[in-house]
């Protein structure tokens, strides 16, 4: 009865917090649309998290859950908090270069198979490298999903960034060109899914006001 109880609670606090999310990114104002970057290595969950997003967070679902972004890859749209989010899954046997995405970027989602075993970590840290270094990217925020959190063999948010090896130091280095959290999920399961839409809601329209600001300044000499 009592978890039953707090399973509600949790539910009508949720809802609550949402609503109050929407409301403030309408009054401050937002960017109105947003190319996310679905990356990450082989069975990280990619299509997978553009099928959900698809079922679960859009409000005009139709038989075709791809959609083709003008630009050509393959996606799927997902309005949240006032802003359209365009997924484009960069993965696929006949997928371009990765680097042939990161220009229409504004926002990035790396996903990792929180199950997986400890020597494929080397695979998974040398693609993260590769965004993270890319000249290209440089002030795009990086929400890294640690997904199979169902699984018995996940890791914890510690392990996981520890195998990442982002350490706090080197988490500092990062934050200095751009915003970067993990955020652990079940894709799934379609746990953890709405804190990574608010996340990337937040963080994507801090980085265009950033970048507003940054050619004012430009513009003016100021």
């Amino acid at each position: 009865m009592l978890s039953y109880l707090f399973r509600l609670l949790e539910i009508i606090f949720d809802f609550i917090a949402s609503c109050i999310y929407f409301i403030s990114a309408r009054l401050k104002g937002i960017k109105k649309h947003a190319n996310i970057l679905l990356i990450g290595p082989t069975n990280s969950g990619k299509t997978t998290l553009a099928h959900v997003l698809r079922t679960k967070f859009r409000r005009d679902p139709d038989p075709d859950y791809l959609d083709r972004d003008a630009s050509g890859p393959y996606g799927t749209h997902v309005d949240f908090g006032g802003t359209r989010f365009q997924f484009i899954d960069t993965g696929g046997f006949a997928a371009p270069p990765l680097s042939w995405f990161f220009p229409q970027a504004d926002g990035i989602v790396f996903l990792v198979d929180a199950a997986q075993e400890a020597q494929w970590y080397r695979e998974t840290n040398g693609m993260l490298r590769e965004v993270l270094g890319d000249k290209q990217l440089i002030g795009i925020p990086v929400v890294i999903i640690g997904n199979k959190i169902d699984h018995p063999n996940a890791v914890s948010t510690e392990e996981l960034i520890q195998l990442m090896e982002l350490d706090e130091g080197r988490l500092d280095v990062v934050r200095r060109e751009r915003a970067i959290e993990v955020v652990m999920a079940s894709v799934v399961l379609n746990q953890g899914l709405r804190v990574l839409l608010e996340r990337l809601s937040q963080h994507v329209n801090e980085s265009a006001f950033h970048n507003v600001a940054q050619r004012r300044k430009q513009e003016t000499g100021r």
